[in-house]
């Protein structure tokens, strides 16, 4: 956007208009280093962490944090490619919300509730299913402001001004970046993503809960009958955030590590208060409390913090020879007219390090070589070939990766136009099988 390019229309992208704010307040508070991102990251993890600290105070502060820690390792076993992530960032959204509305409703203060909405309404602007927590929230607060005998129509409407607010800034992005048509246009390829590399249902149930999880769970569900905790609103409401985010994460079908956090952070909480609940309660909840306390923090803790990953990951050294190869071109040669076909390997970071523009808004080629057809990815596809015939680049740099289907650098014959396109305009100047990528420099 910095070089004049607008989203959706320019910038083929399909992520929600959130996504841009997100990395937009990143790169303006920490700056556009990759140690930069990772303050970014820490800063989020910093205030889901503290908003779980509010949600818990009325039972145990101590039970938030036990949880923002537990989410701050699990996070952190998975590196430095998910760092601040959109689900990551709705996440902490929807959690302050939840912080928001138990204090508003503590204080009895309206006013807080607008916060509250702001908070959900732009995680909705990141992740659409973050209107599911917004929902279910929604109803359990607003039922124990009734059952307290307080007027909802103050709170109602500090909700739908703050929603009505963020709707209007998102429309007026759009219009501002004369995007909004192309927003529209783009929303069928989202659909058609959502169908790609689909796993089975077995796989996504398999890996919806993180291994150490799963020696906490069942003491949780244990205490939450012993404790009767069904009769604490606050705990219903977050065991509410805990159906959301596996509603959130099945909804998604992809069974990404990372759109498994909304789920992991809310059951880490609910995790937490159940067990500093029974500890006060004494006898057997006292003892089993302990024992979720102890397997978090001497079992679960120790085995994520062993899985951080301490050494440089497959697509860093990726980025390391595309950087190196791309250094062999005269300096500025390559600034708008360098073209990378990759998704997650490590060539948009390449051309991040050495700061060059390239010659199309492409973020992304998952859906230019899919051996599935859809009109919509025709058109896509069209528009693209479209912008390279009229602007060839100098240099196309290719990645092995292939979202949900077999990595390969013969990926671009899916597509056979853009192969004849390439084959005769193009030849192959360096191919590094090992780290998995070519580059393609133009013959004229």
């Amino acid at each position: 956007m910095r070089a004049g390019l607008s989203p959706y229309r320019q910038i083929l992208d399909f992520n929600m208009p959130g996504a841009y704010w997100s990395e937009f307040a990143g790169m303006t508070l920490f700056g556009n280093s990759d140690l930069s991102w990772r303050l970014y990251d820490l800063a989020i993890l910093s205030v889901l962490t503290l908003s779980a600290i509010s949600v818990t105070s009325s039972c145990d502060w101590l039970a938030g944090l036990y949880a923002g820690i537990l989410f701050a390792l699990i996070h952190g076993s998975e590196g430095p490619r998910v760092a601040a992530e959109r689900d990551e960032v709705m996440t902490m959204l929807v959690m302050l919300s939840y912080a928001l509305v138990f204090l508003g409703i503590r204080y009895r203060r309206s006013s807080i509730f607008f916060g509250a909405a702001l908070a959900f309404a732009l995680g909705v602007t990141l992740k659409p299913t973050a209107a599911v927590f917004g929902l279910v929230l929604g109803f359990v607060a607003l039922h124990q402001l009734r059952r307290q005998k307080v007027s909802l129509i103050p709170y109602i409407r500090e909700i739908c001004l703050a929603t009505v607010l963020v709707a209007f800034g998102v429309l007026a992005f759009l219009l501002w970046r004369v995007s909004f048509t192309a927003f529209l246009q783009l929303m069928p390829l989202g659909r058609f993503y959502t169908n790609m590399g689909k796993p089975t249902f077995g796989y996504m149930l398999h890996y919806s809960t993180p291994r150490g999880m799963v020696f906490l769970l069942p003491l949780t569900t244990l205490l939450f009958f012993l404790n009767r905790s069904w009769e604490n609103w606050k705990i219903r409401a977050v065991l509410g955030g805990v159906i959301c985010g596996l509603v959130s994460y099945f909804v998604q079908s992809k069974g990404f590590g990372y759109h498994r956090y909304p789920f992991v952070a809310f059951a880490l909480v609910w995790s937490g208060l159940e067990y500093f609940t029974a500890i006060r309660k004494g006898k057997i909840n006292a003892f089993i409390g302990m024992a979720g306390i102890l397997t978090g923090a001497l079992l679960v803790a120790p085995f994520y913090l062993h899985r951080v990953p301490t050494d440089v990951g497959s697509n860093d050294r990726t980025t390391e020879g595309i950087v190196t190869d791309l250094a062999s071109y005269r300096a500025g040669e390559l600034q708008n007219s360098v073209q990378c076909l990759d998704g997650l390997d490590g060539c948009y970071s390449a051309l991040y390090r050495l700061q060059l523009k390239q010659s199309t808004g492409l973020m992304g080629d998952q859906l230019l070589f899919s051996v599935r057809s859809d009109p919509s990815v025709d058109a896509f596809r069209n528009t693209f070939l479209h912008n390279m015939q009229n602007a060839p680049p100098k240099v196309i740099i290719e990645t092995k990766y292939r979202f949900g289907d077999l990595q390969t650098l013969d990926k671009i014959d899916a597509w056979p136009a853009f192969a004849s396109f390439l084959q005769q305009n193009y030849r192959i100047a360096y191919q590094r099988d090992a780290l998995g990528y070519r580059i393609y420099s133009r013959l004229y």
